[in-house]
C-alpha cells in the first residue's frame, strides 16, 4: 500500500516537528518534506506535488491564504489532491482562497482527530 505523501508548511519549528511526529505515527502517512514558508514550499511542489499539503495560514513573508490561491491551479491538474488550513478563525479567507479542496482543522482538535480529519477530506469539512 502506498503511503500518504504530506508536506508541512508552518513558520515555526516546533510546529513542523511536532506535526511531523504525529503524522509518522501512522504508518499509512509520509512526511515528505516540511516547508517554513510558502516560497519553500512552492520549490518542494516543484519537484514533486504532494498527496496533501498542511497549511498554516499566518506565515510573515506570505500568508497561507495567498499561497493558496497561487497553488490551487497546479493542484487542480489532479483533484486527488488536498490541503488540510490549519487554522485560528479566518474561515472566510479559507473559503475564498481554497474552493473544494481544503479541510480545516482548528488548534484545540486532537492528535487522533488531525491525523483522520484530512485522509478523506471532504468540502468544508471542520475538525475540531
Amino acid at each position: 500500500m502506498q503511503k500518504l505523501r504530506v508536506l508541512v508548511v508552518d513558520d515555526s519549528a516546533s510546529v513542523r516537528e511536532t506535526l511531523t511526529r504525529i503524522l509518522e505515527s501512522d504508518p499509512s502517512i509520509q512526511v515528505m518534506a516540511t516547508a517554513s514558508d510558502p516560497f519553500v514550499a512552492a520549490k518542494r511542489i516543484q519537484e514533486e506535488i504532494p498527496d496533501v499539503i498542511t497549511l498554516d495560514v499566518e506565515m510573515p513573508r506570505m500568508d497561507g491564504i495567498t499561497f493558496l490561491r497561487k497553488i490551487n491551479v497546479q493542484l487542480a491538474a489532479d483533484p486527488g489532491r488536498h490541503v488540510l488550513v490549519l487554522d485560528r478563525g479566518r474561515l472566510d479567507d479559507v473559503d475564498a482562497g481554497a474552493g473544494s479542496r481544503r479541510g480545516r482543522c482548528y488548534p484545540e482538535a486532537t492528535e487522533s482527530t488531525f491525523r483522520n480529519s484530512w485522509k478523506t477530506p471532504r468540502s468544508g469539512s471542520a475538525t475540531r
